[in-house]
């Protein structure tokens, strides 16, 4: 094996140590998480603004005059 081949593995076994795969991927897990709750929160604050949206101009004649 070569010097390169050689730092290259040793490169790797040392990240594999650092980063520690299992809680990288539980953190990644819990990060996915936290990300759909705001989502879902901010999707639906949104369209509960729209609705009230709506509603004023029904209420001040504009656009929807049935």
């Amino acid at each position: 094996m070569n010097t390169k081949r050689i730092l290259f593995w040793l490169v790797l076994i040392a990240l594999l140590f650092l980063l520690r795969p299992g809680e990288t991927w539980r953190e990644t897990q819990r990060i996915w998480r936290q990300r759909n709750l705001i989502l879902g929160v901010l999707v639906t604050v949104i369209v509960i603004y729209l609705i009230y949206g709506v509603y004023s101009l029904y209420r001040q004649g504009g656009m929807f005059a049935w």
